[in-house]
């Protein structure tokens, strides 16, 4: 009997875990990202490939590098206020999960450290950079409640079964926060006239992780012989982990003129690895009193998925209007039509040579993107120092499965301020972001909120 009851429960954990547990991965979120630092730029809507003209340019074109002409470090800090809902699709009528799913939280970190350096090899001025960058951020969190009824069968002796109707209880408190980020060495110099190139190594990692919290419980579970009404309880805990790693190159050309500046910039093709370990506890209890059979800790670990990052073309202008005033835009095309995704199922470990390992590619139909960046900035003369004011826009569309059943948009606003001494320079920036991903049954609109500031000091 309490080992049927178990396994009827553990149909639904399994149901459970799977709806929240994949499809709202940080990495199903087809969030790729590759974004450089800093307050400046992001106050600018992050319109900054033809800018790129401070010592965070080895994170967005190592060609604007060139134009620095002293040691500079900077430090930045940035807060993440993740604000959304998700409901449920109203194509879809019948649905145990029809509910709307709140989810807020607060958290932050240092998410830009940057150096640059000018330096000479054989004579030739060369200016190069270190800088670490917090690529992007991601926050999702859902809270579920629903009743499911189930059929359990009691045995009574021999064959025959006494079959109870019982109603179960389902509460889910799920949440994923982490996302990735990125090592960067770059260097930038002249080749011709006004025009500078460079390249960057950027070496990928940080992790997600998402905590599953699940109780199913039932007050009207019929044990037999004595047929006593018992409270069943199973209280099962998911710890999902993701670890990420990859590398790939910036390559970055730049033409500086007198008012007018233009960009281009490629981000070579590179094998995103998504190394994950799942984690299961169960506790299982009658009456309040735990039981061995329906206890249980199981472990599944080193899943290794491949994600193919296809070949990133931006390009940007920029344009000095006045002495104060300075206008960007940023177009980036992201090809992720074709590219695929390669799941290990299996390991051939040889104790005299290397391993081998056994992939199924699936194709996830994504879409190809293009995103678009305008900003701008404007500076103003006080007795405290150089202020200037920012403001930018970004369209930014999610890399999503290319059919009917997922669409995703994304939208943000930027503006920005500061302080700039001649040795010392504050900047400031808040983000709004706006997003909807569509993904079956399931309607994801968050409405995000990003503070960064910057703290930049010339030697």
């Amino acid at each position: 009997m309490v080992s049927l009851i178990w396994k009827s429960l553990a149909l639904i954990v399994i149901l459970s875990v799977s709806v929240f547990g994949q499809v709202n991965m940080t990495i199903e979120g087809f969030k790729f990202e590759f974004q450089g630092s800093g307050a400046r730029a992001e106050g600018m809507g992050k319109a900054f490939f033809a800018v790129s003209d401070d010592n965070t340019g080895g994170s967005w074109n190592p060609a604007g590098l060139y134009e620095l002409d002293k040691p500079i470090i900077s430090l930045s800090y940035g807060s993440l206020l993740p604000r959304g809902k998700t409901v449920t699709h109203s194509d879809y009528v019948i649905d145990p999960f029809d509910d709307i799913n709140t989810h807020s939280n607060t958290f932050g970190g240092v998410n830009g450290i940057n150096f640059v350096a000018p330096v000479r090899i054989k004579g030739h001025p060369f200016v190069g950079s270190f800088s670490f960058t917090r690529n992007n951020e991601e926050y999702q969190a859902f809270n579920q409640s629903f009743d499911y009824d189930r059929v359990v069968a009691i045995p009574i002796f021999g064959n025959q079964f006494f079959y109870d109707t019982t109603n179960f209880l389902i509460g889910i408190d799920s949440h994923l926060e982490g996302g990735m980020a990125s090592v960067n060495f770059a260097f930038g110099t002249r080749i011709y006239q006004n025009i500078s190139a460079g390249v960057a190594l950027n070496i990928y990692s940080g992790n997600t992780i998402r905590e599953t919290n699940q109780l199913a419980f039932s007050d009207s579970v019929t044990l037999y012989p004595t047929l006593q009404i018992v409270r069943v309880e199973e209280d099962v805990q998911v710890i999902d982990s993701n670890k990420f790693s990859g590398f790939n190159f910036t390559i970055g050309t730049k033409y500086k003129g007198d008012k007018f500046n233009a960009a281009l910039i490629i981000r070579t093709p590179f094998s995103l690895k998504v190394t994950t370990d799942i984690s299961y506890f169960v506790v299982s209890s009658i009456n309040g009193l735990p039981i061995v059979n329906g206890t249980d800790t199981v472990y599944v670990d080193d899943i290794l998925v491949k994600y193919d990052i296809p070949l990133i073309i931006g390009g940007g202008v920029s344009y000095q209007a006045t002495e104060k005033l300075l206008l960007a835009m940023d177009v980036e095309y992201k090809g992720f039509s074709g590219s695929k995704v390669n799941l290990r199922d299996s390991l051939f470990l040889d104790p005299g040579g290397d391993n081998t390992e056994f992939f199924t590619e699936t194709d996830p139909l994504w879409n190809s993107v293009v995103t678009l960046r305008m900003g701008g900035e404007y500076k103003f003369n006080s007795k405290i120092g150089l202020i200037p004011v920012r403001a930018g826009f970004g369209y930014i569309p999610r890399v999503a499965p290319n059919n009917d059943l997922s669409t995703s948009t994304e939208s943000s606003y930027s503006v920005g301020t500061g302080i700039w001494w001649e040795q010392i320079h504050l900047d400031f920036a808040y983000t709004y972001s706006s997003y909807e991903w569509v993904y079956g049954p399931f309607i994801e609109n968050n409405k995000d909120h990003h503070l960064n500031f910057t703290f930049t000091g010339y030697f």
